[in-house]
């Protein structure tokens, strides 16, 4: 049976079975059945659906990935408000790339065996509804159909130095996956130069089969996916798992069948124009998640010479960014239900929608902005990398005088450069002169291979440090460079004094 009433629903990972009841206005399995009794085979048509394709899903976004895998529109906003939840089989439904150095590639080997139909003109069939079922205040429609086949998905991952390496990886990877010879006893040439890019691959496998042991490779993955049509075979007597629901709406169901229902249910979709504006608020969630990963990321290896307060408002924006999109997901999938079921007006969505980009953090532009104002924090990520953090970086000091005095810097000559985020923006050509200073003695040091060089170069950080020297006698009011030697301070403008 198939009609313009009728609607498809993805699975998703969900079990059903013909006759089963589900809400749309929440996208869910009600648990109960709208026959009283188990029904005759001859009721239910079953036909032979053979059909194998594949899918690639580069994870960009989770509207991307919905439209790859055909998800319907209106489903498509159960999965965006988590009213489903995506775990186990169909994970990679909703992963996204986290940061902008994260190759992520999926192959998607899909694989379609039977579809069930109910033959609801059948003479007979009303003898096995149950009226109950009808009235059903929770249910808007009947599973009258299911299509039956495997989704079996092998991500690919792998983390790059930088961001222009991964259009370039992507893009091999993709060549190479498009070539599995799926079918047939085609082999795959895996001494192509090509593969050797992805040996560093990190293979993780999901879906509607069981696998015994993850792939490490791509010619296992490639084994792994020969398997499957004989995995589906052992699995509901050879037609797989549930794929597809075809749904028929209760009301029509009772018309056919002459029963007068005594609820009434309010059913209303959401606009597409809707639809779009929510996938696209999601979709700048997932943009803004990786601004700020690709910051962590950035801050991460400098952890230890970056200031604890710096470091403690970056998690308080991290833990609320995590409690906002989540509240934001919230409100979502409850104004839907709500629309849905006719209790709100779409307006109340669209106003939501308008506030977004302007007051909710997780927009991309309030992370943007955010990060704008610690850029601080990477132009002092910018400055520490030009030093040798073993030779002249420190994770801690509680005095000048007690480093001074430590015996592997008494006898040398020991150069301090005192800086700090404030000194640096109330006088930045002394800052840049000091600085430049600092590294040419470095430098000369450096270049001139003496062995007998007794000289130390430490860089007294007053943003890390500061609570540490706040009252020590010997601190530095400014951008400088002090000398020292044998515990003694000779020198506390080494640049100023030497020209």
């Amino acid at each position: 049976m198939a009609s313009n009433d009728e609607v498809e629903r993805q699975a998703i990972c969900r079990q059903g079975f013909i006759g089963s009841l589900y809400d749309i206005r929440t996208d869910k399995l009600e648990g109960t059945n709208l026959f009283k009794k188990k029904l005759p085979e001859e009721f239910i048509n079953v036909r032979d659906n053979p059909h194998t394709d594949y899918e690639l899903l580069f994870h960009n976004s989770q509207k991307e990935t919905f439209n790859k895998m055909n998800i319907e529109a209106s489903l498509k906003l159960s999965l965006l408000g988590g009213m489903i939840n995506i775990t186990g089989s169909a994970k990679y439904l909703k992963q996204t790339k986290e940061d902008s150095r994260t190759i992520r590639v999926t192959y998607v080997y899909k694989v379609k065996t039977k579809t069930e139909r109910l033959l609801i003109s059948m003479g007979g069939l009303s003898e096995y509804f149950s009226e109950d079922g009808l009235e059903n205040p929770n249910a808007t429609h009947m599973v009258t159909g299911i299509m039956w086949g495997a989704n079996v998905a092998a991500t690919f991952e792998q983390v790059v130095d930088n961001h222009d390496q991964v259009e370039t990886v992507e893009g091999s990877l993709s060549v190479v996956l498009k070539a599995l010879p799926i079918s047939g006893n085609a082999k795959l040439d895996l001494e192509n130069k090509e593969n050797s890019k992805h040996e560093n691959l990190k293979i993780s496998f999901s879906g509607d089969l069981l696998i015994d042991e993850c792939p490490q490779n791509i010619a296992e993955v490639l084994s792994v996916f020969k398997k499957v049509p004989s995995l589906i075979k052992s699995l509901n007597d050879g037609k797989g798992q549930q794929l597809v629901f075809f749904l028929y709406p209760l009301k029509r169901i009772a018309q056919i069948f002459k029963h007068e229902l005594q609820i009434t249910r309010m059913i209303n979709e959401v606009s597409q124009l809707v639809v779009m504006r929510i996938e696209n608020i999601f979709e700048d969630i997932s943009k803004g998640k990786r601004k700020f990963n690709d910051f962590l990321n950035e801050i991460k290896p400098w952890e230890d010479y970056i200031s604890r307060d710096w470091q403690n408002e970056i998690r308080e924006k991290q833990v609320e960014l995590i409690a906002v999109e989540l509240k934001t997901q919230r409100e979502l999938s409850t104004l839907l239900k709500n629309i849905r079921s006719g209790q709100e007006e779409e307006s109340v969505m669209e106003r939501l929608l308008d506030n977004f980009d302007r007051e909710n953090p997780c927009s991309s532009r309030s992370i943007e902005k955010f990060l704008k104002d610690k850029r601080n924090i990477i132009l002092k990520i910018g400055t520490l990398k030009g030093f040798d953090r073993e030779k002249h970086l420190l994770k801690e000091i509680f005095s000048l005088t007690d480093k001074l005095l430590e015996p592997e810097l008494y006898e040398k000559d020991v150069y301090l450069l005192h800086i700090s985020d404030k000194w640096q923006t109330k006088d930045k050509l002394n800052w840049l002169k000091q600085l430049r200073c600092f590294k040419h003695l470095i430098s000369c040091e450096t270049e001139s291979n003496d062995t007998t060089s007794n000289s130390a170069f430490i860089v007294i950080d007053y943003d890390l440090h500061h609570s540490d020297l706040e009252n020590d006698e010997h601190r530095a009011e400014k951008c400088c460079i002090y000398y020292a030697k044998r515990g003694a301070i000779k020198c506390r403008d080494y640049y100023e004094d030497s020209l």
